[in-house]
Parts: structure tokens; C-alpha cells; sequence
């Protein structure tokens, strides 16, 4: 709120001092910001609606990479084989490691999973 304030004040502000220095650039002014204030709150909302939309699929193939992790994990432990499977759980530690994605719960860390 404090910074809406101050915005709105150094608007103000700045059309009283452009009308008192030169009243036909005021009135240039006047025409052409409220559209490049609409066309920029559409543009922000726009660019809010496709980032949420981003969002969601991206919490919805991380769920479906966790149940998928989760489910090789559980056949390549119970097996007590070193499947061909095992790789993914050496990426899985590297995409953990590199984008920090441990606080999804539990550490993979090959076959075995450390829960926090």
C-alpha cells in the first residue's frame, strides 16, 4: 500500500510540474499514458493467468515423477537386483542436487530412500 502511495503521488506530481512548465505536453500526456497503463495491467494479467497455468502442470508431472520414482524404487528394493532401472535414481539424485528439489520429502539415493 505504501508503495502504491508513493507511485500515485509521483504521478501527481510529475503532471503538476509538467502543466506548470508546458501545458501542451501535459495534454500530450494525458492522451497517451491510460492506454499504456491498460495495455500494461492486461499484459500483467496475461502474464499471471500463464504462470499459474504453468505452475499447476508442473506440480502435476512432478507428482506423476514421484509416484513413478517411488514405484521403480519399490520392485528394484524388493527384487534386491540392480536392475537397468536403477539409472533413474541416479538422475533423479542429480535433478535433486542441482534444482535443489529435497524438500520433496525424502532423499533418493540409490535404491534407498532417507526421509527427513
Amino acid at each position: 500500500m505504501a508503495q502504491f502511495i508513493q507511485l500515485m503521488t509521483t504521478f501527481v506530481g510529475g503532471f503538476v510540474i509538467a502543466f506548470s512548465r508546458g501545458w501542451l505536453l501535459t495534454l500530450v500526456m494525458l492522451s497517451s499514458i491510460p492506454p499504456l497503463v491498460l495495455c500494461g495491467s492486461m499484459l500483467g494479467l496475461i502474464i499471471t493467468k500463464a504462470s499459474s497455468r504453468a505452475q499447476a502442470a508442473y506440480s502435476i508431472a512432478a507428482s506423476i515423477v514421484e509416484q513413478t520414482i517411488g514405484s521403480v524404487r519399490t520392485v528394484c528394493t524388493l527384487t534386491k537386483k540392480r536392475t537397468p532401472y536403477f539409472f533413474l535414481f541416479d538422475i533423479a539424485e542429480e535433478y535433486i542436487n542441482d534444482f535443489h528439489l529435497s524438500n520433496a520429502g525424502c532423499i533418493i539415493h540409490r535404491g534407498e530412500a532417507s526421509y527427513r
